[in-house]
C-alpha cells in the first residue's frame, strides 16, 4: 500500500472517533458532562448528598460564650445547679478560667449547702477534670482568676480535700506562671489557701511549691493590701513557721514577714477584732516579737474591749491573750483590766479552750494585779474537771489543743 493510502487511512479513522467521543461527552462552560445513564446516576447521588449533608464541625461562634457561662455559674442557687452548668458546656472550646473560677467561687459561697454527696458525684469529679484541663491551657490562664480558685479550694476543704488532690501541682504551676500579674488581693488571698491547705490536708504539698513566687511579689503590692490582707498574711505567715516541715519553702515568706508587720500597722485602727486576733497569733506563731505592733494593739484593746458584745470578747481576747503570753509581752496592764472586767462576766460561759487559755496567759503575763481574777479561772477549771496540762496546752491553739489523745474535747 502507498504512503499517501496510509495517510487517507488515518484520517479517516480520526474523523470517525471524533462523532464517538462527541456522541459520550458534551462540553458545558469548559467542564466536560456524563451524559446518558451515568448523568442520571450522578445527579441522583448528587440530590442524595443535598438532602443529606455530611455533619460539620460545629464553630466557636456556635457555643455558649464564656460571659454567660459565668453569669449562669453566678445565679445558680445550688451546688448541683453550678456543677449541671458545667457539665452542660464541658466540650465548650469558649471555656475560660474567669468561668472556671466564678463556678469555684460560688460552691465557696455555697459551702454550708454542700455535703459529701455533691462531693463524691460524678458532675464534681468532672469538674475538678474540666478545671485542671483549663488550668493547663496558657492562653486562659488570669492570675486573679487562678488566687480565686485556690481560695475557693481552702474555704471548701471540709468537704471536698480527697476531690482536690489532682489539682494541686496544676495550681502551684499556675500560680508560679501568674503571681507577678497578681494584684494585692490575689496575692493575700493566696498565700492564706497555700497555708490553709498545706496546714490541714497532707496530700496539698505541692502548693508549697508556689509561696516563693508569692513572696516575691508580695513587697511589690504590700502599699494596696487592705486590713484583712494584713491580717490574712500574718496569719498565714505563722501557720507555716509552726509547721517545720514548711520551713524551707516559707522561708522567702518569713524576710518579708517585718515589712507587713510595720506596714499593718498603720491599718490597725480600722482593723476588725477578729483581724487583730488572727495577726496577733500569726507573729506568736512565727516567733516575730515586733513590740510597736503589740503595742498598738494593746491600746486598742484596752480602749474598746470593754464596749465588746460577750460573743466577740470570748472569740477575741483568749487569743490575743495568749499571743502576749508566747510572746512573753508584759507590760500591757491596762489590756489585762479591760480584758478581766470583760471575761469575768462570762467564764461560766467560755469554751474551755478559752478558759484555759486565758487562765495560762495571765499566769505568764500578771504580775501580781490580777489574783482574784485567776483563782475564779482556776475555780472553773477545776468544777470542768479539767487538768493542769489542759491549761499548759492551751499555748498551742484551740485546734491542736482540741486533740487530746485522739479524743476531741468540747470547745
Amino acid at each position: 500500500m502507498t504512503r499517501p493510502v496510509h495517510v487517507c487511512l488515518v484520517v479517516l479513522l480520526a474523523w470517525q472517533f471524533r462523532f464517538v467521543f462527541q456522541r459520550s461527552f458534551v462540553t458545558f462552560q469548559g467542564v466536560r458532562q456524563p451524559q446518558g445513564s451515568v448523568a442520571r446516576t450522578t445527579r441522583r447521588v448528587r440530590e442524595r448528598r443535598q438532602a443529606s449533608p455530611r455533619p460539620r464541625p460545629k464553630q466557636a461562634d456556635s457555643y455558649t460564650p464564656a460571659k454567660v457561662i459565668t453569669s449562669r455559674v453566678k445565679t445558680a442557687a445550688s451546688a448541683p445547679a453550678i456543677l449541671a452548668v458545667m457539665q452542660s458546656e464541658r466540650e465548650n472550646p469558649n471555656m475560660d478560667l474567669i468561668a472556671v473560677a466564678a463556678a469555684w467561687c460560688q460552691l465557696a459561697r455555697l459551702k454550708q449547702g454542700i455535703d459529701a454527696e455533691v462531693t463524691k458525684s460524678q458532675s464534681f469529679a468532672m469538674f475538678v477534670i474540666q478545671t485542671r484541663s483549663t488550668l493547663q491551657r496558657p492562653e486562659t490562664l488570669e492570675a486573679q482568676a487562678v488566687s480565686n480558685i485556690l481560695w475557693s479550694a481552702a474555704r471548701l476543704r471540709s468537704s471536698t480535700s480527697s476531690q482536690l488532690k489532682a489539682l494541686w501541682i496544676s495550681l502551684a504551676r499556675a500560680v508560679k506562671a501568674t503571681a507577678r500579674q497578681m494584684i494585692a488581693q490575689g496575692v493575700a488571698n493566696s498565700i492564706w489557701a497555700v497555708a490553709t491547705l498545706a496546714t490541714t490536708n497532707t496530700d496539698s504539698e505541692a502548693l508549697l511549691t508556689g509561696l516563693p513566687a508569692l513572696a516575691k511579689r508580695l513587697p511589690a503590692v504590700i502599699s494596696e493590701m487592705t486590713r484583712q490582707a494584713f491580717s490574712n498574711v500574718i496569719w498565714a505567715t505563722g501557720q507555716l513557721s509552726a509547721d517545720h516541715s514548711h520551713a524551707a519553702l516559707s522561708q522567702d515568706l518569713r524576710k518579708v514577714l517585718p515589712v507587713v508587720v510595720t506596714q499593718a500597722r498603720v491599718e490597725l485602727p480600722s482593723a476588725t477584732p477578729q483581724a487583730l486576733a488572727n495577726s496577733c497569733w500569726g507573729l506568736a506563731l512565727s516567733d516575730t516579737h515586733d513590740a510597736a505592733f503589740l503595742q498598738a494593739v494593746a491600746e486598742r484593746v484596752a480602749s474598746e474591749a470593754a464596749g465588746w458584745q460577750s460573743k466577740l470578747a470570748e472569740l477575741t481576747l483568749p487569743s490575743v491573750l495568749c499571743s502576749f503570753a508566747r510572746l512573753k509581752a508584759v507590760g500591757h496592764d491596762d489590756m489585762l483590766d479591760v480584758a478581766a472586767n470583760n471575761l469575768s462576766l462570762m467564764i461560766g460561759e467560755m469554751n474551755d479552750w478559752g478558759l484555759c487559755a486565758t487562765l495560762w496567759s495571765y499566769q505568764q503575763l500578771d504580775r501580781g494585779e490580777f489574783l482574784t481574777f485567776q483563782r475564779r479561772l482556776e475555780a472553773e477549771v477545776v468544777r470542768r474537771q479539767l487538768l493542769t496540762e489542759d491549761v499548759e496546752r492551751s499555748r498551742m491553739g484551740p485546734e491542736v489543743w482540741q486533740m487530746d489523745g485522739g479524743q476531741s474535747k468540747r470547745t
